[in-house]
């Protein structure tokens, strides 16, 4: 039997009732690291550390004491590479002696798997949670301080940070940072240094570790991370498209070895920060660029609106609220011809020049002359200019329009014809007048002439 037992390759263990060990066979020597048995050598240090049954957490000896049936475990010693194994252990009674049975059984391959899902399991709850964190709180700054925590948490980390890249990549900025109490903190500044784990996923838009600063050569340790006291680290680059708007850091203020199986979690979870934190700068820059335009808006002293294909005020400027006589909210989202021409129909409809319809039909940008009526009912007159406004694939999705007063000019305009119509007529007086006054001379020097020859012939 011992030589059938010595022969098989999964390792088995026979435990005396006073748990010393009777038999080991050559699998279950390797499995727990020795050469070969002592004799009496008791079972606790022979596993170093117990099969425990899953159930209680109590060794599988201690509860088969209590209960004959078959009890089922695990163990988990650390291999001669420093890795550790896992084990399905499985003990039973030997019939007649009271001896113990453990047979052990290798899933250290399968445990891998199952801890990889239920990380990834994990993850995904984390990925659930963190984005769900940045659509329910409106401010950047207190959104990402609780993801922060919430990923500090879940990887076990002593701090997290976000830094972003300034000045082309010449420096950068921590623009939050949890767990640590000094060394770094929000709005700290520091140089980007390929040489550190930060500056190296900044600009090489690569993930970077360090397992121990004392013992790795490759990166040194910034004087901030000096300062917080750490001795590990992973920073991984938070990138959208090409671009690296930031970086991930998770650091520990002991030697850390980090799974690589979880880098692409890693990953995610750094460019989905970089998906928020991009948004963010979207819309700030929409919002100044906003800010910006409605200050030129603003300053411009004619009307200025911006009309979408169905002829709806998107946009409008004080300037052109007042002439109408109403307040901005009023003009916005209302119909350019219901407030520009009094009408209920657009322009074209009725027959007059309409040049935001000619501007998203040619794609160029046209002008027309109106006549309209102010509030008070006076006749006024202005002057239309339409330009289009294109989309990313040329295609006209709105127009500018500005209107200006020309109610002087047309009324100089105006005096100007009527006063060439009396110069005209003045003209055509004066010089009638003179034509016949040409006449009336050549008349009287025939006379006198006349009058020249008949004395001549008295005499």
């Amino acid at each position: 039997m011992k030589d059938i037992l010595d022969a098989i390759g999964r390792p088995v263990v026979v435990i005396e009732p006073d748990q010393s060990v009777r038999y080991a066979n050559p699998a279950a020597l390797k499995a727990v690291g020795r050469e070969r048995l002592a004799s009496g050598m008791h079972c606790k240090e022979f596993f170093s550390s117990c099969p425990v049954n899953l159930d209680t957490g109590v060794c599988l000896c201690e509860d088969l004491a209590k209960d004959n049936a078959v009890l089922r475990g695990r163990y988990s010693p650390e291999g001669g590479d420093g890795q550790a194994r896992v084990y399905d252990t499985e003990c039973s009674v030997l019939e007649g002696d009271g001896a113990m049975v453990v047979s052990l059984s290798d899933v250290t391959e399968a445990s891998r798997v199952e801890d990889l899902l239920e990380r990834s399991a994990e993850g995904l709850t984390v990925l659930y949670e963190l984005s769900n964190t940045f659509l329910t709180e409106k401010n950047m700054e207190y959104a990402l301080e609780l993801g922060l925590n919430l990923l500090l948490d879940h990887y076990g980390a002593d701090i997290a940070a976000v830094a972003v890249p300034l000045d082309g990549m010449k420096e950068m900025e921590y623009i939050s940072v949890v767990g640590c109490e000094s060394g770094i903190s929000a709005g700290t500044r520091d140089k980007v240094d390929a040489r550190d784990i930060t500056g190296y996923s900044m600009l090489e838009r690569s993930p970077s570790m360090v397992v121990d600063y004392g013992g790795d050569k490759r990166f040194r340790r910034s004087e901030l991370f000096e300062n917080c006291g750490v001795e590990s680290g992973i920073c991984l680059p938070m990138a959208v498209g090409d671009v690296v708007v930031g970086v991930l850091c998770f650091l520990y203020l002991k030697p850390m070895r980090f799974d690589t199986a979880e880098l692409w979690y890693l990953n995610v979870v750094a460019n989905t920060l970089a998906v928020y934190i991009e948004k963010e700068r979207s819309l700030q820059k929409l919002e100044e660029s906003q800010a910006y335009i409605t200050s030129v808006l603003e300053g411009i002293g004619d009307g200025v609106i911006v009309v979408d294909r169905d002829f709806n005020i998107t946009i409008a400027n004080r300037a052109f609220s007042d002439s109408q006589d109403r307040f901005q909210e009023e003009v916005i989202g209302s119909k350019c011809y219901r407030f520009a021409r009094g009408k209920d129909k657009p322009c074209y409809e009725i027959g007059d020049d309409c040049p935001v319809k000619a501007a998203f039909e040619t794609g160029e940008s046209c002008s027309a002359e109106h006549a309209r009526n102010d509030p008070e009912g006076n006749e006024t007159f202005v002057r239309i200019n339409a330009y289009p406004i294109f989309d990313p694939s040329g295609k006209v999705v709105a127009a500018v329009e500005t209107t200006f007063d020309i109610t002087g000019r047309v009324s100089m305009e105006h005096d100007l014809e009527k006063r060439v119509g009396e110069l005209e007529e003045f003209y055509d007086m004066a010089v009638g007048r003179e034509l016949r006054m040409v006449e009336l001379k050549e008349d009287i020097e025939k006379l006198e002439s006349e009058l020249s020859r008949l004395r001549n012939n008295n005499r």
